[in-house]
C-alpha cells in the first residue's frame, strides 16, 4: 500500500475514500434508516431522512472512520519513510560505485599511461635499445589478480619485442639460476638481434622478501638488479606483488633496482 501511494500527491484522501466504502459497503440511506439514532428522531421528529444523514449519521460514521483509519495512515507514512530511506540508501551505494568505477578507469588509464610513456614508446622507438634509459625492472602492486593480469595483458600487446614468460621455482638457488639465466640469454639475444627481452615473471617477490629468501639470496637479488640498470642490460623484468612493503627495503627505495613500480587501485 505505501509502494502504492508513494508518489501520489493527494494519497490520504483517496485511501480515506477507499477505506470508508470498505468499511461501510452500502449507501448512506441503508445505513441511516438501520441507525437507531435516526429512527428515534426521524419517529419523534419526523426529519427528511438524507438531512438526518448529513446532520447526525455522517459525524458518527466520519468518526468512526478516522478512529480505525487514521492508525493505518500513520503507518503508511512510516513505511514511504522506510521506503524513500531504503531507495536513498541504494542510490547512496550506486552513486558510491560509479565513482569508484570511474576512479578505478581513471587510475588505470594513468597507469597506461606511464607505462606507455617511460616503457613501451621508448623500447619501441628504439633502434639500440640499449642505451635509451628503458627501465630494467617494472613492478605491478595490487590485490586484486584480474586488475594485475588485465594491465599485464595490456602491456604485452604493445610489445613488438621478444617476451618470455615464466614462473620461479620455489627453492631459492634454482630461483636465482633460473632469473640469472634468463637475463644471459636477453643479453645474447640482443647482441644477435638488437632487440630487447621483456621477461614476465611469476614469484619474483619470494627472492625479494627476507622473510622468503636467505640474506645471501636478497644480497644476490640486489647485485643482479643493480648491475642490469648501471650496465644496461637490454632486458625488462616485469613482476606483479600483492603488497610492496612486503619487500626488502633496498629494493622498494631504489629506482636503479626497480625503476618504476605501478600500484593498481583495489576493487
Amino acid at each position: 500500500m505505501a509502494k502504492e501511494y508513494l508518489c501520489k500527491d493527494d494519497w490520504e484522501k483517496e485511501y480515506f475514500q477507499k477505506r470508508l466504502k470498505e468499511i461501510y459497503p452500502n449507501d448512506a440511506m441503508d445505513h441511516a434508516d438501520n441507525h437507531p439514532i435516526f429512527l428515534f428522531i426521524s419517529a419523534s421528529l419526523c426529519f427528511i431522512p438524507t438531512i438526518i444523514d448529513m446532520c447526525v449519521i455522517d459525524p458518527i460514521r466520519e468518526k468512526h472512520v478516522k478512529n480505525l483509519i487514521q492508525p493505518e495512515i500513520r503507518r503508511i507514512k512510516e513505511l514511504m519513510i522506510e521506503i524513500n530511506n531504503s531507495k536513498l540508501e541504494q542510490l547512496t551505494q550506486e552513486i558510491k560505485r560509479e565513482n569508484k568505477i570511474v576512479k578505478i578507469l581513471k587510475k588505470d588509464n594513468e597507469n597506461k599511461k606511464t607505462l606507455y610513456k617511460h616503457f613501451i614508446k621508448l623500447l619501441s622507438n628504439s633502434e639500440n635499445a640499449q642505451n635509451l634509459g628503458i627501465p630494467t625492472a617494472i613492478m605491478i602492486e595490487g590485490t586484486n589478480k584480474k586488475a594485475k593480469k588485465d594491465i599485464m595483458d595490456w602491456t604485452k600487446e604493445q610489445i613488438l619485442q621478444r617476451t618470455v614468460e615464466f614462473t620461479l621455482p620455489e627453492d631459492e638457488d634454482e630461483a636465482l639460476y633460473r632469473i640469472s639465466t634468463e637475463i644471459d640469454y636477453a643479453q645474447d639475444y640482443f647482441d644477435k638481434t638488437g632487440k630487447r627481452s621483456v621477461l614476465f615473471v611469476e614469484n619474483l617477490q619470494n627472492i625479494l622478501n627476507s622473510n622468503t629468501a636467505s640474506n645471501e639470496t636478497i644480497a644476490e637479488m640486489k647485485t643482479l638488479l643493480s648491475d642490469i640498470s648501471e650496465d644496461k642490460v637490454p632486458v625488462t623484468i616485469i613482476f606483479d606483488v600483492n603488497d610492496s612493503s612486503d619487500l626488502d627495503k633496498a629494493f622498494t627505495g631504489n629506482k636503479s633496482r626497480i625503476p618504476i613500480c605501478i600500484k593498481l587501485e583495489n576493487r
